[in-house]
């Protein structure tokens, strides 16, 4: 499987092109789901043609797919500027943006997670993840907040499917809006305390006792009956 399409490389020209076809290609899938939008419809709405999308891109999935991931490393980067410091109050405030981004469009939020869902190898949040949270967790170490010897790759890929499986409950029901940000910092933090020395866990555990109350209390989704 090739490679996403990134702006990386990309003159500025190209670059502004490839983002307003992105932010098309969101609010479309926002306003009409996965299966009702069109390569045709985004080309129009975005200035360029059809054709142009299928070469860059393959495919809608593939085109979708990398919204998706856009979107994702946006967030990442709302959150480095938020939190300069880096390190752990970054990955807190990544919980907290997060959560917010989703709540901000459910629709697009909904259709983004089914996107997610059924095309997960065509997305690649793994590259994402690797870029900001490897850096969160080397400054964190760095700091004295993560042990030394903390297995690198589980703890980004347990972030990872936790973020990730909090806005794919909530997409079907199974999170309410007050529930997702408690859980998507439960998840956060219950993955890294076993590996943050004890001196230094206090505040995490403040965290997480205060996500865990806000579960307790936070209304869930009212459970669906067949009629």
């Amino acid at each position: 499987m090739s490679a996403l399409p990134r702006t990386a490389k990309l003159t500025p020209r190209k670059a502004a092109r490839h983002e307003r076809i992105l932010d098309v290609a969101c609010r479309l899938t926002g306003l009409h789901g996965h299966d009702g939008v069109s390569m045709r419809t985004i080309a129009a709405e975005s200035g360029t043609t059809e054709k142009t999308l299928y070469n860059v891109y393959g495919s809608k999935n593939r085109l979708i797919a990398t919204a998706a991931r856009e979107r994702s490393a946006k967030l990442f980067e709302a959150a480095v500027e938020a939190a300069p410091e880096g390190g752990w109050p970054m990955l807190r405030t990544f919980a907290r943006m997060a959560a917010e981004l989703t709540l901000a469009d459910p629709p697009m939020a909904r259709a983004l997670a089914t996107v997610l869902l059924e095309h997960s190898d065509l997305v690649g949040l793994e590259a994402v993840y690797e870029g900001r949270v490897a850096l969160a967790l080397e400054q964190m170490a760095e700091a004295g907040d993560l042990d030394p010897a903390y297995p690198h790759a589980l703890l980004i890929r347990m972030i990872r499917l936790g973020v990730t499986a909090a806005v794919l409950f909530w997409s079907k029901d199974e999170l309410s809006d007050a529930e997702l940000e408690p859980y998507v910092a439960t998840r956060i933090v219950e993955t890294l305390l076993p590996y943050v020395p004890a001196p230094r866990q206090q505040p995490m555990r403040a965290l997480l006792d205060d996500a865990r109350q806000r579960l307790a209390v936070a209304p869930a989704r009212a459970p669906k009956t067949d009629l």
